[in-house]
């Protein structure tokens, strides 16, 4: 019996299993796919910070902390790099000049716009600039955390799809595999939109939809984008590699 079953080896269920491991907490991590990252994860634009602001759910108090989160996690684990390149972004409903765009955001106009990003051919009278924003590997991020939890004691299993919770007097006390049952006091469901049907024994009504978008990676000349550049119709960003 583990102390703690993690369903799903994308972002958020590879860095529970990694923390509670890390601890000294006997973990199961659980995979359906054959690797970490085979999800959503794998697909994300792996934008840190999102000048943009979209943080459901009350997230955006987690802002100030994240980037140092992810500082302490480059010196933890090998091989993975943030790239600091901050962002630039823009809409059709660019902040007015006299309102509040938070610590470490700026309004700047088509001048500095053009000297962050050079080869924008039509930039935009005005945009708002995150200095401190940054990109990562999302895959790469997921698969070093993932190795850094079976390092620290973690059981990692993949082509392990979670079929249902297995409760016990009204309480879960594991998960249900096609192998079996794996038993455990805490169950972490990190398993993305799976993850209503799983909890419909429970009285709980979590509504998580999904999110469509197109993910399109393509080869350019390195520098060609300098930031991470977000307008309102496409977000676009280097990596490491450009």
């Amino acid at each position: 019996m583990s102390g703690v079953v993690v369903v799903g080896a994308g972002i958020v269920g590879s860095s529970v299993a990694y923390h509670l491991a890390r601890r000294g907490v006997p973990v199961t991590l659980l995979e359906q796919g054959p690797a970490p990252a085979t999800g959503v994860t794998g697909t994300s634009f792996a934008w840190i910070g999102n000048a943009g602001g979209h943080w459901p759910g009350g997230a955006q108090v987690l802002r100030e902390h994240v980037l140092a989160d992810y500082g302490l996690l480059e010196n933890e684990l090998p091989g993975i790099n943030l790239r600091r390149t901050g962002s630039l972004s823009w809409s059709g409903n660019t902040p007015s000049p006299d309102s509040q765009l938070g610590p470490g955001r700026f309004r700047i106009g088509r001048d500095d716009i053009a000297a962050l990003e050079p080869n924008l051919r039509n930039p935009p009278k005005q945009a708002i600039h995150t200095p401190g924003d940054a990109g990562v590997d999302p895959t790469a991020l997921t698969r070093a955390l993932t190795a850094a939890a079976a390092a620290h004691g973690a059981t990692v299993l993949y082509d392990t799809a979670v079929t249902a919770l297995h409760m016990t007097g009204g309480r879960v006390r594991g998960v249900l595999t096609p192998a079996g049952l794996h038993r455990a006091d805490t169950v972490v469901l990190a398993a993305g939109t799976t993850i209503p049907r799983l909890c419909q024994p429970l009285a709980a009504d979590l509504e998580i939809a999904a999110s469509p978008a197109t993910l399109a990676r393509v080869t350019a000349p390195p520098g060609l984008i300098k930031t991470i550049v977000a307008r309102p119709d496409i977000e676009v960003r280097g990596t490491a590699t450009s």
